[in-house]
């Protein structure tokens, strides 16, 4: 997932969304973590199912200075709410020089205006083996 993540990061703009669906255990979180790796995060990234979004600076990219990672997994019964303060976050990225990440991303209501990448983890015919589908709106 490194060498997806790479080319990924080489092509983010500010304010881009990287919307991330699959299952449990589809390489979601590993391939956020990859992405900071190449956008130069040195923090440990990790999944913020609990806390919902987590923010990191990056710093191989003078136009992208911060990464902000959205875990919808666990939004439940709070879905507005959540993406209100989710679209407030995707709202300013720009302004912020950062991309936004959401793991779950199926689960945004709202509409997104922000230029978005939508990659999708299915399994592959071994368990090691991803089938991803990436498209950029």
């Amino acid at each position: 997932l490194y060498s997806l993540a790479s080319s990924v990061a080489a092509e983010l703009q500010p304010g881009d969304v990287v919307l991330l669906s699959g299952e449990l255990g589809a390489g979601k979180t590993t391939f956020t973590q990859s992405l900071g790796k190449a956008l130069g995060v040195k923090d440990t990234i990790t999944s913020p199912t609990f806390t919902l979004v987590g923010e990191y600076q990056a710093s191989n990219n003078p136009d992208i200075t911060t990464l902000i990672h959205i875990d919808l997994y666990r939004t439940g019964d709070q879905t507005a709410l959540n993406n209100n303060y989710i679209h407030e976050l995707v709202d300013t990225a720009k302004e912020q020089k950062a991309v936004v990440v959401i793991e779950w991303g199926e689960l945004m209501q709202q509409e997104i205006k922000n230029r978005t990448w939508r990659i999708d983890f299915k399994p592959g015919d071994t368990e090691d083996e991803r089938v991803v589908t990436v498209e950029l709106d």
